[in-house]
């Protein structure tokens, strides 16, 4: 949610969410297209609850965003710095715990294979 509100944030430009990054020196230019990824992600994110191998590709996609995003804000001494490593640790904890969930009859694995309960008791 967090993510979903910080690029309806930059599609509007609310003050809250600029003001850091205009302080950075992040150029305008770019707010529409992060603003528009930010959202795209956070929604692929909350579908991934349903399907995950796009809630997966999503979080492969927002590690090294956040990353970069992290050595923005660094390099540019803004105290949000730390936030974004955080989120990159939790999204790759999270790439980390999709992957090696346990296949049961109610989760069968979404990406096609089914194991053991796929074969048929003939």
């Amino acid at each position: 949610m967090i993510l979903f509100g910080h690029g309806v944030g930059k599609l509007s430009r609310a003050t809250v969410v600029v003001k850091p990054l205009r302080e950075s020196g992040f150029p305008e230019d770019y707010y529409t297209p992060f603003g528009i990824f930010d959202v795209v992600v956070a929604v692929g994110l909350f579908a991934g609850l349903f399907f995950t191998p796009l809630g997966l590709f999503c979080l492969l996609i927002l590690v090294p965003y956040c990353l970069l995003a992290f050595v923005f804000h660094y390099r540019a001494g803004n105290p949000q710095a730390v936030p974004m490593l955080v989120f990159a640790a939790l999204a790759a904890y999270a790439i980390y715990a999709g992957l090696n969930a346990p296949v049961t009859p109610d989760r069968p694995d979404e990406f096609g294979d089914l194991g053991q309960f796929s074969r048929s008791a003939n």
